[in-house]
This record gives C-alpha cells, sequence and structure tokens, in this order.
C-alpha cells in the first residue's frame, strides 16, 4: 500500500520543511510528491535544496522550479 506526503508552496522555509518530512516520515509516508514553488520568499534556498534531494522516493509535478 501507498503511503504519500504531498507538499506545495515551500518557498524557501526549510525549517517548516524539516518538520512536515519528519512528521510525514513518522506516519508512514514512504513517498513524497511535491508540487512545486519550492524556493522564492526566503533567504535559504540552498537549504531547501539539499533537503529536497535528500528525499528518497520523491515525485515532482513542477510548476516553478524543476530539481
Amino acid at each position: 500500500m501507498l503511503h504519500a506526503a504531498v507538499l506545495s508552496d515551500i518557498h524557501g522555509n526549510y525549517v517548516a520543511l524539516q518538520k512536515c518530512l519528519d512528521y510525514a516520515v513518522n506516519s508512514g509516508a514512504d513517498t513524497f510528491f511535491f508540487l512545486g514553488d519550492y524556493l522564492g520568499e526566503l533567504a535559504y534556498p540552498q537549504k531547501t535544496m539539499d533537503i529536497l534531494y535528500s528525499v528518497k522516493d520523491r515525485q515532482s509535478l513542477l510548476n516553478h522550479f524543476q530539481f
């Protein structure tokens, strides 16, 4: 059975991203869908992208940034 987490509109908020990923993993998520808007609002694009690149079994449905 697929246990998926869907995240979007991260806007560079790596702290919230990490908390959401931790929650999803602890809840049993094994696949992650990212819907876009990874960067843009906050000043930590590299930290945000490092976290996104580290996620295994990720699928990206993109609208602004491709990774």
